[in-house]
């Protein structure tokens, strides 16, 4: 019998995907794209279709399986800050000119290793003059 304190038993309704799965069919995809390019069945326009949506779908799959939480820990991007999340966006529209751009990313990425915010430091707590005359002990007199 159930307690009313039991949690629900998965019946299989869970719509969570599987991290192992998203995982299995990334490499599923990168690897049957290298094998297409090492037998060498990029040749005509058809295989080179299937080749370029292999790679496409590993690189959406690597993606997705980067943004799903795993063992009930936040996601892998949570505790990025900002400026690495702006970094690696530039970078990705930067990829395609690299020939152009590889000085600037790299440079990007130099500036990204060493500047690095501030620490806050505390302020003191300032304790108002009446708490300190209550503290404070009277002279006998």
């Amino acid at each position: 019998m159930n307690k009313p304190n039991d949690k629900p038993q998965n019946v299989g309704n869970d719509l969570t995907p599987n991290r192992w799965a998203v995982a299995l069919i990334t490499l599923g995809c990168f690897a049957a794209a290298a094998a297409m390019w090492t037998a060498g069945y990029t040749e005509n326009n058809r295989n080179q279709l299937a080749f370029a949506g292999l790679i496409r779908v590993g690189i959406f799959m690597a993606a997705v399986w980067w943004a799903l939480p795993g063992g009930g820990k936040l996601a892998a991007w949570a505790g990025m800050s900002p400026w690495t999340m702006v970094f690696v966006a530039v970078g990705v529209f930067l990829t395609p000119r690299l020939k152009y751009s590889g000085p600037i990313v790299i440079a990007m990425l130099v500036l990204g290793a060493f500047i690095k915010p501030k620490k806050k430091s505390r302020k003191k707590k300032t304790v108002p003059a009446t708490a300190q005359a209550a503290e404070e002990p009277k002279e006998p007199g």
